[in-house]
C-alpha cells in the first residue's frame, strides 16, 4: 500500500519535508506531517491519497484530529441534527465535516438535546462563548468527560475490538439495559442494567463503562474469573461469598462505619445489595 502511494504522490509538490509514520493501537497507520502550514499539508496528502484509494473497498483514508465532545441543550421541536452542524460550522468557520452531531433527543423538560464531537481548537471557541443560537433558540453547552478506550465486542473498558481474545461476545448488547433486541439510543427500560457487573452479581443499576461501572475491564488481575454469560446458581453463590468475605471479617467498628456509607448508595442499589447478601447467605 505504501509502495503504490509513493510511486502516485509526490511529497516535494506537495511541500511536505518531515513526514513520520506511527501505528496506533487498531493496527491502522498514521501518517504524521511536522513543520509549517502542517494542517494544510495534512488536508492535501489526505486528498491525493483519497484519490489512489477511491477504486479500493479494504483501504479507508481519513484525517484525524484531536476531538472533545460537548452536549448542546434547549434546542427547539424544529431543529435538526443538520441544522446544529451548519451552525457549529458557520461558528467556528471551519468546513462542516469536522462536526459529528449526534441525534437530538427529548429531555425531561421536553426540549431537544444532543452530543456533538469537533476539534479541540473549535470546542476552545465554543466554550468561550458559552452560549449558541440554532435556528430560533438560543442553547447552553457543556463539556463532556473524555471516554477511555472500550471494546465494542465484549463491551468492557481498557481494550479495542481488533485486539480483543475474549470469547465472550455482547455486541449486539444494548448499552443501558443489557437487551439484544435493540440498541441504547432506542431503549425505552426504566431500568438500567450493566450486562458486565450483572454476570459477577456486583451491583448493576447503570450503563456499562458507566460512572458506577465496576467491571474488571483491562484491569482484571491474572487468573480472575472474566465476566461472560450468566454463571449458574452455585457459580453465583461462590462470587458473591467472595465479593463479602471481606465484609464479614471486618471488626464491629468497621462494619457499622460500612453501614453508614450504604445510605449513600440509590435506592436501587441498595435495594439489590440487602437482596444479595439476605439470599446468599
Amino acid at each position: 500500500m505504501v509502495s503504490l502511494s509513493r510511486t502516485k504522490i509526490s511529497l516535494r509538490d506537495l511541500g511536505v519535508d518531515d513526514l513520520r509514520p506511527s501505528r496506533v493501537i487498531t493496527g491502522a497507520l498514521i501518517w504524521e506531517v511536522y513543520g509549517q502550514a502542517n494542517r494544510e499539508k495534512a488536508d492535501a496528502l489526505a486528498e491525493k491519497l483519497q484519490e489512489v484509494y477511491r477504486d479500493r473497498d479494504n483501504v479507508r483514508v481519513s484525517r484525524p484530529m484531536k476531538s472533545v465532545k460537548i452536549r448542546i441543550t434547549g434546542l427547539d421541536d424544529s431543529v435538526t441534527s443538520k441544522n446544529a452542524e451548519e451552525e457549529l460550522a458557520k461558528k467556528c468557520e471551519r468546513p462542516p465535516s469536522d462536526f459529528k452531531v449526534g441525534d437530538v433527543k427529548r429531555m425531561t423538560s421536553r426540549l431537544g438535546s444532543c452530543w456533538v464531537r469537533c476539534p479541540v481548537d473549535a470546542d476552545k471557541k465554543l466554550m468561550a462563548a458559552q452560549r449558541i443560537t440554532v435556528e430560533w433558540s438560543s442553547c447552553k453547552m457543556a463539556l463532556l468527560s473524555a471516554h477511555g478506550l472500550q471494546c465494542y465486542k465484549y463491551l468492557e473498558a481498557g481494550n479495542v475490538q481488533s485486539k480483543c481474545t475474549s470469547p465472550v461476545d455482547r455486541s449486539g448488547c444494548c448499552y443501558r439495559c443489557g437487551a439484544v433486541d435493540h440498541k441504547a439510543k432506542e431503549c425505552c427500560s426504566v431500568r438500567l442494567d450493566c450486562p458486565a457487573c450483572g454476570t459477577l452479581c456486583w451491583l448493576s443499576s447503570h450503563c456499562i463503562v458507566g460512572p458506577g461501572c465496576t467491571a474488571p475491564g483491562k484491569k482484571m488481575k491474572k487468573g480472575a474469573k472474566p465476566s461472560g454469560p450468566p454463571a449458574k446458581a452455585a457459580d453465583r453463590r461462590d462470587l458473591v461469598r467472595a465479593r463479602f468475605a471481606p465484609f464479614n471479617r471486618r471488626s464491629e467498628k468497621e462494619r457499622m462505619h460500612t453501614n453508614l456509607s450504604l445510605r449513600n448508595l440509590d435506592m436501587v442499589e441498595y435495594a439489590q445489595l440487602l437482596i444479595t447478601i439476605t439470599h446468599y447467605r
